[in-house]
């Protein structure tokens, strides 16, 4: 396990609040409150990271948007404060450069 950050994943258009976890092979997600939206994505399937804008208001760049396989994406807001954003972001960045690829 390479970092764990406080956020909420956009799930089914509601922010679900929980804790993002990367490791060296996968990008995890549990949430913390009921009904739960836990997601287990390999690091194989992920395109990119980037910082975005907060998905419910679009104003504060206080989350993360990862594109996965061709045109989905995850967004994970609420990434306070913005030295964790940055860190996370820095992070998933740094796995996926040195990611080897694995048979699918």
């Amino acid at each position: 396990l390479y970092g764990s950050f406080e956020c909420a994943l956009l799930y089914m258009n509601v922010l679900r609040k929980g804790v993002l976890y990367i490791s060296s092979a996968h990008l995890c997600f549990e949430s913390t409150i009921f009904p739960p939206a836990n997601t287990k994505l390999p690091l194989a399937r992920v395109r990119s990271a980037e910082r975005c804008r907060d998905p419910t208001f679009h104003l504060i760049p206080n989350s993360i948007r990862v594109r996965h396989d061709e045109t989905g994406s995850l967004c994970f807001a609420s990434v306070y404060p913005a030295h964790e954003r940055d860190e996370a972001v820095a992070l998933l960045r740094r796995c996926l450069d040195n990611r080897t690829e694995q048979p699918r």
